[in-house]
This record gives structure tokens, C-alpha cells and sequence, in this order.
């Protein structure tokens, strides 16, 4: 039963993985069109919010883990460090695909999506206890 359990927890760390390998995969496209915004530093909004649905794959990821009791205890914290990490390591990745450039604003961005994911998670999650708790 506790080997299913383990199997399931899985799941929960799936789609953070999902999305770093997704991540992987775009950045290695030169030249990737988005919609025109007709705003300045629309690139930055989208890496902001890419890394915000990132943050928060991945806040969840860490909480619902069991392995590393340290890490689940302070998970927002860890999201941000491997958030970030994650995110520089895309910036470098970057600088060598032609016609891609490594930003350091960008990285910015990245950092700051990872932290509101990772926020909004930990809103949720108390909500949900809150709401939980009250019926």
C-alpha cells in the first residue's frame, strides 16, 4: 500500500518536470513567435507568467513531496532557490542557441514569475485548509 502511495506521490511532481523539459525545448527554438502586445517588454511579461505556472508546478511538487522533510518544511523557500536556479540555467542555455540571447533581465523575470507562483501556491493552499477546517 505505502509502495502505491509513493507511486501516486509521483504525480504531483510530474508536471514540474513536464514543464522543464518543456522549458528545455523551447529555448532551443531561435526564433519563437509570440503575439504582439503593443506594450513594452511584453517578452518580459511572458517569461514572468511562463515562470509563474513553473513556480507553482513546482511549489507543489516540493510540498507534496516526502523524501526530503527539510525541503517540504520550507518548500516556498526551495521553490524560489530552484525556481531561480532553474531559470539561469535557461538564460545560459540560451546564449548559446543562435539567434537567442541570454538576458539578465529576463532572468528578472523569471525569478519574480517563480516567486508569484510559489505565493499563490502557498494561498491556496491556505485557502483550501481554511475552507477544509470551517465544514
Amino acid at each position: 500500500m505505502k509502495r502505491m502511495i509513493m507511486k501516486l506521490r509521483f504525480l504531483y511532481q510530474l508536471p514540474a518536470l513536464v514543464w522543464m523539459i518543456l522549458t528545455f525545448v523551447l529555448s532551443s527554438i531561435p526564433d519563437i513567435p509570440t503575439p504582439d502586445l503593443g506594450i513594452q517588454f511584453e517578452d518580459k511579461l511572458y517569461h514572468f507568467f511562463y515562470y509563474a505556472l513553473y513556480g507553482l508546478l513546482l511549489a507543489l511538487a516540493l510540498f507534496k513531496q516526502d523524501k526530503f522533510p527539510r525541503i517540504k518544511l520550507n518548500y516556498l523557500l526551495f521553490t524560489v532557490f530552484f525556481g531561480s536556479l532553474y531559470g539561469l540555467t535557461d538564460e545560459i542555455h540560451q546564449g548559446f542557441v543562435p539567434g537567442r540571447e541570454m538576458d539578465f533581465l529576463d532572468f528578472v523575470a523569471d525569478v519574480l514569475g517563480v516567486l508569484a507562483g510559489a505565493i499563490f501556491f502557498k494561498f491556496l493552499i491556505n485557502y483550501f485548509k481554511r475552507n477544509k477546517s470551517s465544514n
